[in-house]
Protein backbone atom coordinates (compact mmCIF):
# COMPACT_ATOMS: atom_id res chain seq x y z
CA UNK A 1 0.00 0.00 0.00
CA UNK A 2 1.22 3.60 -0.27
CA UNK A 3 2.22 5.70 2.25
CA UNK A 4 0.21 9.13 3.17
CA UNK A 5 3.00 10.79 2.06
CA UNK A 6 3.43 9.29 -0.92
CA UNK A 7 -0.62 10.02 -1.48
CA UNK A 8 -0.10 14.03 -0.16
CA UNK A 9 2.88 14.29 -2.44
CA UNK A 10 0.30 12.88 -5.18
CA UNK A 11 -2.42 14.82 -4.16
CA UNK A 12 -0.17 18.06 -4.41
CA UNK A 13 0.13 17.84 -8.10
CA UNK A 14 -3.80 18.65 -8.69
CA UNK A 15 -4.60 21.74 -7.91
CA UNK A 16 -7.76 21.76 -8.29
CA UNK A 17 -8.55 18.92 -5.46
CA UNK A 18 -7.15 21.46 -3.16
CA UNK A 19 -10.68 23.25 -3.75
CA UNK A 20 -12.49 20.39 -2.09
CA UNK A 21 -11.62 18.77 0.94
CA UNK A 22 -13.89 16.32 1.34
CA UNK A 23 -12.95 14.83 -2.22
CA UNK A 24 -9.09 15.56 -1.40
CA UNK A 25 -10.02 13.06 1.58
CA UNK A 26 -12.48 10.62 -0.09
CA UNK A 27 -9.25 10.44 -2.57
CA UNK A 28 -6.77 10.24 0.36
CA UNK A 29 -8.72 7.39 1.70
CA UNK A 30 -9.33 4.91 -1.18
CA UNK A 31 -5.63 5.59 -2.56
CA UNK A 32 -4.40 4.20 0.65
CA UNK A 33 -7.02 1.38 0.38
CA UNK A 34 -5.28 -0.01 -3.00
CA UNK A 35 -2.42 -2.37 -2.96
CA UNK A 36 0.90 -1.02 -4.25
CA UNK A 37 1.31 -2.21 -7.43
CA UNK A 38 -1.88 -0.80 -8.72
CA UNK A 39 -1.54 2.28 -6.70
CA UNK A 40 1.73 3.09 -9.32
CA UNK A 41 0.05 1.85 -12.07
CA UNK A 42 -3.18 3.92 -11.66
CA UNK A 43 -0.92 7.03 -10.86
CA UNK A 44 1.25 6.40 -13.14
CA UNK A 45 0.38 9.29 -16.08
CA UNK A 46 -3.09 10.66 -13.83
CA UNK A 47 -4.61 14.09 -13.52
CA UNK A 48 -7.41 14.40 -11.66
CA UNK A 49 -9.85 17.37 -12.19
CA UNK A 50 -12.16 18.39 -10.20
CA UNK A 51 -15.25 20.69 -10.85
CA UNK A 52 -18.57 21.05 -9.24
CA UNK A 53 -22.53 20.71 -9.11
CA UNK A 54 -22.63 17.36 -11.23
CA UNK A 55 -21.82 14.41 -8.77
CA UNK A 56 -20.63 11.70 -11.45
CA UNK A 57 -16.86 11.02 -12.28
CA UNK A 58 -15.69 10.24 -15.44
CA UNK A 59 -12.04 8.38 -16.52
CA UNK A 60 -10.28 8.52 -20.16
CA UNK A 61 -7.44 7.21 -21.64
CA UNK A 62 -5.14 9.90 -24.15
CA UNK A 63 -2.88 7.89 -26.38
CA UNK A 64 1.03 9.18 -26.02
CA UNK A 65 4.14 7.83 -27.38
CA UNK A 66 5.45 6.55 -24.20
CA UNK A 67 2.50 4.88 -22.14
CA UNK A 68 -0.89 6.07 -21.94
CA UNK A 69 -2.04 9.63 -20.08
CA UNK A 70 -5.10 9.12 -18.04
CA UNK A 71 -7.72 11.67 -16.44
CA UNK A 72 -10.61 11.83 -13.63
CA UNK A 73 -12.90 14.29 -13.92
CA UNK A 74 -15.25 14.81 -10.98
CA UNK A 75 -18.47 17.27 -11.01
CA UNK A 76 -18.51 17.99 -7.11
CA UNK A 77 -21.40 18.76 -4.61
CA UNK A 78 -20.36 19.82 -1.04
CA UNK A 79 -23.19 18.04 0.38
CA UNK A 80 -22.15 14.69 -1.02
CA UNK A 81 -21.71 12.07 1.62
CA UNK A 82 -18.24 10.64 2.32
CA UNK A 83 -19.33 7.20 1.17
CA UNK A 84 -20.63 8.32 -2.10
CA UNK A 85 -17.51 10.44 -2.95
CA UNK A 86 -15.06 7.27 -2.15
CA UNK A 87 -17.22 5.10 -4.09
CA UNK A 88 -17.43 7.16 -7.20
CA UNK A 89 -12.99 7.50 -6.81
CA UNK A 90 -12.82 3.95 -6.37
CA UNK A 91 -15.53 3.12 -9.12
CA UNK A 92 -13.21 5.62 -11.61
CA UNK A 93 -10.07 4.32 -10.84
CA UNK A 94 -12.17 0.53 -11.59
CA UNK A 95 -12.49 1.93 -14.55
CA UNK A 96 -8.61 3.07 -15.69
CA UNK A 97 -7.85 -0.04 -13.76
CA UNK A 98 -10.04 -1.84 -16.56
CA UNK A 99 -8.41 -0.28 -19.23
CA UNK A 100 -11.28 0.61 -21.36
CA UNK A 101 -13.48 3.15 -22.03
CA UNK A 102 -15.71 2.00 -25.08
CA UNK A 103 -17.41 -1.32 -24.68
CA UNK A 104 -15.85 -3.74 -27.34
CA UNK A 105 -18.16 -6.05 -29.43
CA UNK A 106 -20.81 -7.85 -27.10
CA UNK A 107 -20.35 -5.97 -24.37
CA UNK A 108 -22.35 -3.01 -22.70
CA UNK A 109 -21.77 0.06 -20.65
CA UNK A 110 -23.39 -1.30 -18.08
CA UNK A 111 -21.29 -4.51 -18.11
CA UNK A 112 -18.20 -2.02 -18.23
CA UNK A 113 -20.05 -0.17 -14.97
CA UNK A 114 -20.23 -3.66 -13.44
CA UNK A 115 -15.93 -4.03 -14.06
CA UNK A 116 -15.57 -0.59 -12.18
CA UNK A 117 -17.54 -1.43 -9.50
CA UNK A 118 -16.31 -5.04 -8.75
CA UNK A 119 -12.81 -3.21 -8.32
CA UNK A 120 -14.40 -0.35 -6.73
CA UNK A 121 -15.66 -3.56 -4.18
CA UNK A 122 -12.54 -5.44 -4.43
CA UNK A 123 -10.85 -2.40 -2.81
CA UNK A 124 -13.42 -1.86 0.29
CA UNK A 125 -15.58 0.51 -1.48
CA UNK A 126 -18.45 -1.27 -2.24
CA UNK A 127 -21.70 0.23 -4.51
CA UNK A 128 -24.55 -0.32 -1.22
CA UNK A 129 -28.02 -0.13 -1.89
CA UNK A 130 -27.63 3.30 0.06
CA UNK A 131 -25.33 4.67 -2.65
CA UNK A 132 -27.18 3.26 -5.59
CA UNK A 133 -30.45 4.98 -4.56
CA UNK A 134 -28.49 8.20 -3.48
CA UNK A 135 -26.84 8.23 -7.01
CA UNK A 136 -30.36 7.18 -8.49
CA UNK A 137 -31.71 10.62 -6.82
CA UNK A 138 -29.03 12.76 -8.04
CA UNK A 139 -29.28 11.67 -12.01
Amino acid sequence: MATRAEVVKFLRKHATIRLYKNLKIALTDVLLALPDHVYKYLTKNLLIVALHEIPMGQAFYFPKPKGEYKLMEFHYRHEMPSNILRYLVAHELGHLMYGQIIPKKGQTWKSMDDMADNYAKAWGFPKTKEIKRALEKLR
